[in-house]
């Protein structure tokens, strides 16, 4: 069964794809929460591409070079990551 949200970190960032909710068919690409773009239909394709170093943008191939990302999107989380608070005294 295909996740609605998948995630990966490259340890320069978070990236993630989830569905996106006006075009379903559509997955949304995201860098640390920052919409890139909308345009990959299939997440194992988006994960073929950052695998490869083409994530569509210029600077993001720059600061993503040789990080490594799997290209199998099994590999990658289904759910977010959880915020840690620390209560302060």
């Amino acid at each position: 069964m295909e996740s609605k949200y998948y995630e990966f970190d490259t340890g320069k960032g978070i990236l993630s794809l989830s569905k996106n909710k006006m075009c379903p068919g559509f997955w949304d690409f995201c860098f640390n929460g920052m919409l890139i773009h909308s345009k990959y239909t299939d997440p194992d394709q988006a994960a073929y591409d950052f695998n490869k170093g083409d994530y569509g943008i210029d600077w993001l191939d720059t600061k993503l070079n040789k990080i490594y990302v799997p290209s199998d999107i099994t590999l990658w989380r289904r759910s977010k990551r959880e915020s840690l608070e620390v209560a302060s005294n």
